[in-house]
């Protein structure tokens, strides 16, 4: 885990089939999620509460797809 005051952002290599490293930028609400084909999306206006939620989830492939994938704008 890697975290930056300055910046505010917190970034996590995931151990997921589908996802390989998330960024969560504080300041701006965003959640970067890079997947394991090398994609990766931006998510808008996500809530730290819902970033806290994500990475402490027991599957968090399975939390992404049905807490955040639908439910926050792709940015």
């Amino acid at each position: 885990m890697k975290y930056d005051k300055n910046i505010l952002t917190e970034t996590l290599e995931v151990y997921s089939t589908a996802i390989s490293t998330m960024t969560y930028f504080k300041a701006l609400k965003s959640l970067n999620v890079e997947f394991t084909n090398g994609r990766l999306y931006t998510y808008q206006n996500v809530p730290l509460k819902s970033f806290k939620s994500l990475k402490n989830s027991r599957s968090i492939g399975r939390h992404f797809n049905k807490n955040i994938r639908n439910n926050y704008e792709l940015g």
